[in-house]
């Protein structure tokens, strides 16, 4: 994370203000840890015993025509719920690709829209397919059924979410790059941000920005990379963007299905970081080829922000068994900068029990003989002030809203410096 920016009225400001807090405070901390789930997620089968009948087995010169044509190169995942009102766009993109050895697997997860409908004229075309799940087993596991289903010829999967949709030369660009570098799991390319115009017109989108402008200078080097310090503060990667070599896939990924269904928010980053931080290589193409739709529904708004954070948190935890020695201090830095902005937002949001929770896991950890790793200030002043909020004797709506203030306050300090 940045450094936030500090002065000597500042620090004197602060730390007043915080001794003044600490003078009506009793200690209180409980050290519960929140635990890195490491386990492989089970595995569920959708294979059932064919119950094809012998009028059904097909000549030995249809055998013959069918086994003559090849598979396709690329598999497209297309997990969709309740998406009527994107998906068309979503899957003319695909079909629009210059590229035309793929195939599109379009996963519905029990929607109760008109999807079915929408999508059944486009089933014509031999490259698509669709199945609709009996009951919504969520985001990832829809994807993963999506996957479970690819071509055994294929050699690369990539995702797109109903609700975004591709530049036509998307899979021409990134298959023509993980061609001619085969030692490389996946390429990722940029994207275009963007919320449909109010006029409704989906072919002018309203775009506002890229997809990497927002990490500003934190982001890997155009073509091959391992870029962990970069990924372990924030995931640069768009899903609807990444170009997966499944042998390259099979060889790093330790799991049997791409997308880890306990980190349903966060599967695309916990697939990207177990890779790179177990040894394998990504190619980042900086041409914007993907647009992601930006809306209330969007599994990256706003009001999932405390959920990210917590898979977040867990999934960066969970990297400590598979890292190196030598980004042991980089993940360190990072696992606690992301704890301290969900203690942050878990406080204006009274949710105090869970904030003390993770007070206690932070301040285990800046204890540790490594913490000088987390900075000079260790535990820093913001964290000693929440820390003082949280043993007020005060209702939780007034610990909530006294952090509130003193954080607005500490903002408007830092920018006037």
């Amino acid at each position: 994370m940045h450094a936030e920016p500090t002065s000597a009225m500042g620090t004197s400001v602060m730390d007043t203000l915080v001794m003044g807090i600490d003078t009506i405070a009793t200690a209180s901390a409980s050290a519960l840890s929140i635990p890195a789930d490491t386990t492989s997620p089970p595995l569920s089968s959708d294979t059932s015993p064919s119950d094809t009948s012998p009028s059904d087995t097909p000549s030995p010169s249809e055998q013959d025509v069918s086994e003559s044509i090849p598979g396709p190169k690329v598999s497209v995942f297309m997990a969709t719920y309740n998406y009527g009102r994107f998906i068309e766009q979503a899957i003319d993109s695909v079909l629009a690709q210059t590229f035309a050895e793929f195939e599109l697997i379009i996963g519905d997860n029990a929607s109760t829209d008109d999807t079915a409908a929408l999508v059944q004229p486009y089933l014509s075309d031999p490259r698509v397919s669709y199945f609709c799940n009996d009951e919504n087993l969520g985001v990832c596991e829809n994807f993963n059924r999506c996957y479970r289903a690819m071509h055994p010829d294929s050699r690369y999967f990539i995702g797109l979410p109903a609700d975004d949709y591709w530049d036509e030369t998307l899979l021409a660009s990134l298959f023509d790059i993980a061609e001619r570098h085969p030692e490389v799991t996946f390429v990722h390319c940029d994207g275009y941000r963007f919320e449909d115009n109010p006029e409704g017109n989906p072919a002018t989108p309203d775009v506002y920005g890229t997809f990497t402008e927002l990490f500003g200078d934190i982001l890997p080097p155009q073509g091959r990379h391992r870029t962990l310090r970069e990924l372990y503060h924030r995931n640069y990667i768009p899903f609807q963007g990444a170009f997966v070599n499944k042998t390259q896939f099979l060889a790093y990924y330790p799991y049997d299905d791409p997308y880890y269904d306990a980190l349903p928010l966060t599967t695309d980053y916990h697939l990207w970081s177990q890779i790179l931080t177990r040894g394998g290589l990504a190619y980042f193409h900086p041409e914007p080829l993907v647009y992601v739709r930006k809306h209330g529904q969007a599994l990256t708004s706003e009001k999932n922000i405390i959920a990210r954070l917590k898979e977040e948190y867990k999934l960066l935890s969970g990297l400590r068994e598979v890292a190196s020695p030598q980004m042991m201090e980089t993940l360190e830095r990072n696992i606690y900068e992301r704890g301290k902005r969900l203690l942050f937002k878990l406080l204006e949001v009274a949710e105090l029990e869970q904030a003390s929770t993770l007070l206690a896991e932070l301040m285990t950890l800046a204890s540790r003989p490594s913490a000088d790793r987390l900075g000079a200030d260790k535990l820093g002043a913001d964290v000693q002030a929440a820390r003082a909020i949280l043993a007020l004797p005060l209702s939780k709506r007034l610990q909530a809203r006294l952090w509130r203030l003193l954080s607005q306050g500490w903002q408007a300090l830092n920018r006037s410096y």
